[in-house]
């Protein structure tokens, strides 16, 4: 290859013509058009499934029936036994409607007044409980609690 300087320009003679550097730039755009195209296709088409799963799970949820809560709180009287700990207790009366063991505790050393969590057998507590209303009696004039 002989090369030639003139005005600061270098030519290579031997090398690729204008016409095929043209030529190969127009196929490199061409391909960065494509790529672009495929790019978008793809991410619409992610877009939709997306979309399509985010409703369909919308419609699976709407047709499952949740009951609400129709559970009541109320309270009952239980007398300590020996051996029994506040823990027990609350492990034996507290349900979902308690985050943790040691809120239903906290609520029953509020409501009986306890500075502390000794507990003496004996001795007579007020335990919340929730019960669900049976409202089975035929003329509605009364109903039982169950828990």
């Amino acid at each position: 290859m002989r090369s030639t300087t003139a005005n600061g320009f270098t030519v290579v003679e031997g090398g690729l013509s204008v016409n095929e550097i043209l030529r190969k730039s127009r196929i490199a755009a061409a391909r960065r058009k494509r790529m672009r195209k495929v790019s978008i296709i793809s991410f619409i088409l992610i877009l939709i499934a997306v979309f399509t799963i985010i409703i369909f799970s919308n419609i699976v949820r709407a047709g499952e029936e949740s009951t609400p809560d129709t559970a009541v709180k109320g309270y009952t009287y239980i007398t300590v036994s020996s051996n029994d700990t506040l823990w027990d207790i609350a492990c034996t009366y507290s349900d979902e409607h308690y985050t943790s063991v040691y809120q239903y505790i906290r609520e029953v050393m509020n409501i009986n007044g306890l500075t502390s969590d000794s507990i003496y057998a004996g001795s007579k507590l007020i335990i919340p409980v929730y019960t669900t209303p049976d409202i089975s009696v035929s003329d509605g004039s009364s109903y039982t609690m169950n828990r």
